[in-house]
């Protein structure tokens, strides 16, 4: 299921894209997807330890790929 229109253009980085997606959703995340016009793509945690687990995963998986943990206020 597409949850951003987007999805449908990522061309060449739709491997990376679904590569990350999949580790956020293996780790636990309760919904992971594509930002705004596809800048990010993030995932959504029930705890701030599993989101942190989540992005250092993500870094060994995707060399290039940034993670940050946020919260939502």
């Amino acid at each position: 299921m597409r949850l951003n229109s987007f999805e449908a253009t990522l061309g060449e980085n739709t491997t990376s894209f679904l590569n990350i997606r999949s580790t956020l959703l293996a780790s636990g995340a309760i919904l992971a997807g594509l930002s705004g016009s596809g800048s990010a793509v993030f995932g959504i945690y029930a705890e701030r330890a599993a989101a942190e687990a989540a992005a250092l995963g993500v870094q060994q998986r995707v060399s290039a790929a940034r993670t940050f943990v946020a919260e939502i206020l």
